[in-house]
């Protein structure tokens, strides 16, 4: 889980991977803070890219697998993904906001069916969703991911999924806007 979380890092953050921290800071007794580790950043990928990914994923969030996020009552802007193994022994959801980036797992040390019908949007995003509520609005961050300015918005052909040039009409239906990089 710790790995494949810190593979979504540069998706939440505009493309820079960073290091997990365990403990984000001591304070003593009189709230004073007494340490705080370093943030480790590197460059790991294309901004453009990790804010495409980033909207497929709050797709995944708000109409899709990890739907059970927004059922357990979070509203901020999320993105992520579920998981599942074939025979229901694994579930997890990772997801992340602008500001934090977590994983659920719910498994057994030993492997072994957790629950009938196991799943990671049925077990593992709605906690996922409750811990959000809790712990995201304690920490400060930007509120939204900021569209980079190579990703541009184009009307496509939804029957054919290609782009339309300008001034043209899809052979049937309505256009639909979807993300590119430039």
């Amino acid at each position: 889980l710790l790995e494949i979380t810190r593979a979504y890092t540069p998706f939440a953050s505009g493309g820079r991977a960073v290091e997990p921290r365990f403990i984000t800071l001591v304070e003593d007794t009189a709230g004073k803070v007494v340490w705080r580790p370093d943030v480790e950043r590197r460059r790991a990928l294309d901004s453009g890219v990790a804010y495409l990914v980033t909207d497929l994923l709050r797709d995944a969030v708000d109409r899709g697998t990890g739907s059970a996020v927004r059922d357990a009552g979070f509203r901020g802007p999320a993105a992520g993904k579920t998981g599942t193994t074939d025979d229901g022994n694994d579930a997890w959801f990772v997801g992340y906001t602008p500001a934090l980036v977590g994983g659920v797992w719910i498994g057994f040390d030993r492997p072994q069916p957790v629950v009938a019908r196991a799943s990671g949007g049925r077990l593992a995003a709605p906690v996922w969703g409750r811990m959000m509520r809790r712990i995201a609005p304690m920490v400060d961050g930007p509120e939204e991911w900021e569209r980079p300015d190579d990703v541009v918005e184009r009307e496509i052909d939804p029957a054919s999924g290609l782009v339309l040039a300008r001034g043209c009409r899809p052979e049937r239906g309505s256009a639909r806007e979807e993300l590119f990089l430039e």
